[in-house]
C-alpha cells in the first residue's frame, strides 16, 4: 500500500505548488495592499475624455480631449498639455491619507468641511461614466484639504495638490506657445515679408539655404531662429469685436510676415502661421493666426520681428566643414613657399592609430598632437564676412594669382575643399584679406587667422628634439653605493 501513499503525497504537493504559483505569488505585498486600499479614484487618467473645473469665484473651466491634443471647450483654443498632464498625474495619485465617516456609520455633515456648497467641485468623464469631486476646507495640517466623491459618504484628508492644479484663472489652462515642435523634427522653414523671402531645408544633419540662394546654413543660427520660434508665446486670445468677421484671416488684416513650418516625425505637420500689423490700441503688439486655429492671437512685435533674418545670417560662415578622422591630406601655400601633410596610415606593427607626415616622397614624421592641433584651428576658421558678389570679379580682389591656398582633401570627396586668399581688406593688417571658398564658389573676407593658418611651417609641426638631461645639484653627481656583495 506504500504506492498508495506516495501518490496521494505527491499529488497533495502539486496541488499546493499549483495553488501557491496560481493564487499567492500573485497576490500584492502588504505595501501594495496599503497603497491600493488608499486610492481615492479608480478612474483612468488615460481614458479620460473631458475635465469641468467649477469655482464659484472665477466660473467653470472644461477641458476637452480632441485626438492627441486638448482644448479650452469643444472648438476652443489648446490647453497647454503641461497644465492638463499634471492635473491628470494628480488624479492618478490621489491617495486618502485619513477616511472620515460618522458614527454607527452615520453621514458626516459635509458643510462642516467646507463641502456643502463645495469650495471647488471637478468632474472627470470617462466615455459613459462620470465622476466628481468635491473639494473643502483646507486642514489643520499645511498641505491637507477635504475631499468626498459625490454619491459616498465618507470625506477623506488628501494631498491639496489635485486643488492647487485647478485652482488657477482659466487662462492658465491655455497653451501659450504659438506653435510646439522638437527641433529634430523640424525639415523646412520658409519666411516671407511684402520685401524678402528666405528658405531653408534640412538634409539628413544638415541644414541648406535654399531661397533666395543656394548654400549651407549655419547650424548655430538655425537652431537659434528655430528656438526662437519654439519659444513664441501668445499674451492673449483676440477675440472679434462688434461687427467685425469672425474669421480670423480677414480681421487680422495685411500680413506682414508669413512663416511655414513643415516637421516630419510619425506624423509629419505643415504649420502656417501669419502676423499682421501692430495692433492700434498697442502698436508693441501684432496679430498672429496659425492655420490649423480658428482663432486669432496677439503676441509681442518685437518677438515677431526676430523672426525675420537677413540671408546672411543664415548663411554658414565656416571655410572648411571636415571630421578630422575623414582628412587625408592638406597643402598649404603662401607666396613663394609649399608644404603640405598627409596621412601616414598605420603605426608599427600594424597598430590601429595612424599618423602624420610630410606629403613628400619619404617624408619624415610629424608631430600629431601638433598637426592635429593646427587641424582645429583650421577647422575653427570663420569667414568676416560672406559678400553679396556670387560672381565675383577674381583680380579685383587678388584673387587671380592669390597670395595663399589651403586645399583639404578628404576620403569621400573627389575635389578638395579650398580657401583662396587674395589682397587685403583695407590698409589694416587686423582687416582680414578676401577670400574665394570653393566648391561653394563664394566670396568672402576671412580674419588675420587665416593668414596665420597659412604662414605656418613644417619646422612647426615637426616632433620636438628631445630635451637633455639638467643638473639638479651636488646630490645628483653622488655615485651610486655599491652592491651588497661588493661591500
Amino acid at each position: 500500500m506504500r504506492w498508495k501513499s506516495t501518490l496521494v503525497l505527491v499529488a497533495l504537493t502539486v496541488a499546493l505548488g499549483a495553488y501557491v504559483a496560481l493564487y499567492e505569488i500573485k497576490q500584492p505585498a502588504p505595501e501594495q495592499r496599503r497603497e491600493r486600499a488608499s486610492r481615492v479614484l479608480t478612474v483612468n487618467p488615460d481614458a479620460i475624455s473631458a475635465v469641468t473645473i467649477e469655482r464659484p469665484q472665477t466660473g467653470a473651466v472644461e477641458l476637452v480631449r480632441d485626438g492627441v491634443l486638448w482644448r479650452l471647450g469643444a472648438g476652443g483654443v489648446r490647453a497647454d498639455p503641461t497644465v492638463v498632464q499634471d492635473l491628470l498625474d494628480a488624479t492618478r495619485s490621489l491617495r486618502a491619507e485619513r477616511t472620515l465617516s460618522g458614527p454607527d456609520g452615520h453621514s458626516l455633515e459635509a458643510a462642516t468641511y467646507g463641502l456643502e456648497p463645495p469650495v471647488a467641485r471637478l468632474v472627470l468623464r470617462e466615455g459613459d461614466r462620470t465622476t466628481a469631486l468635491r473639494f473643502g476646507e483646507a486642514t489643520a495640517v499645511a498641505g491637507r484639504r477635504y475631499l468626498q466623491i459625490e454619491g459616498q459618504a465618507k470625506i477623506f484628508v488628501v494631498s491639496s495638490a489635485l486643488f492647487d492644479g485647478i485652482n488657477r484663472p482659466a487662462d492658465a489652462f491655455r497653451d501659450a506657445q504659438l506653435v510646439r515642435f522638437s527641433y529634430y523634427d523640424a525639415e523646412e522653414l520658409a519666411i516671407a515679408t511684402p520685401t524678402s523671402l528666405s528658405r531653408l531645408a534640412r538634409g539628413q544633419d544638415v541644414w541648406y539655404l535654399v531661397e533666395p540662394l543656394s548654400d549651407p546654413a549655419d547650424r548655430s543660427g538655425v537652431n537659434r531662429l528655430l528656438g526662437k520660434l519654439a519659444a513664441l508665446k501668445t499674451v492673449r486670445v483676440l477675440e472679434p469685436g462688434a461687427g467685425e468677421p469672425a474669421d480670423p484671416r480677414t480681421r487680422i488684416g495685411a500680413v506682414q510676415t508669413l512663416l511655414v513650418l513643415r516637421t516630419g516625425g510619425p506624423a509629419p505637420v505643415t504649420t502656417e502661421l501669419r502676423f499682421g500689423a501692430p495692433l492700434a490700441a498697442d502698436p508693441t503688439q501684432v496679430p498672429a493666426w496659425r492655420s490649423d486655429e480658428p482663432h486669432l492671437f496677439v503676441v509681442p512685435a518685437a518677438d515677431a520681428a526676430d523672426l525675420v533674418p537677413t540671408p546672411q545670417t543664415l548663411r554658414d560662415r565656416a571655410c572648411f566643414v571636415f571630421f578630422q578622422s575623414d582628412v587625408q591630406r592638406i597643402d598649404v601655400t603662401w607666396e613663394d613657399h609649399a608644404w603640405g601633410v598627409e596621412r601616414a596610415g598605420p603605426g608599427p606593427g600594424g597598430g590601429a592609430g595612424e599618423g602624420w607626415r610630410e606629403a613628400s616622397s619619404g617624408g619624415s614624421a610629424l608631430d600629431p598632437m601638433k598637426v592635429e592641433a593646427w587641424f582645429q584651428q583650421l577647422a575653427e576658421l570663420r569667414a568676416q564676412k560672406i559678400l553679396e558678389s556670387p560672381e565675383a570679379d577674381h583680380g579685383r580682389y587678388g584673387l587671380t594669382a592669390p597670395t595663399g591656398v589651403i586645399s583639404v582633401w578628404t576620403k569621400t570627396a573627389v575635389t578638395p575643399q579650398q580657401l583662396l586668399m587674395g589682397a587685403p581688406v583695407g590698409a589694416s593688417a587686423s582687416a582680414g584679406r578676401y577670400g574665394w571658398l570653393t566648391p561653394r564658389e563664394v566670396l568672402v573676407e576671412v580674419p588675420p587667422a587665416a593668414e596665420g593658418l597659412a604662414q605656418m611651417t613644417l619646422d612647426g609641426l615637426r616632433p620636438s628634439p628631445p630635451q637633455p638631461a639638467t643638473d639638479s645639484g651636488p646630490e645628483s653627481r653622488v655615485s651610486p653605493a655599491p652592491p651588497a656583495a661588493a661591500r
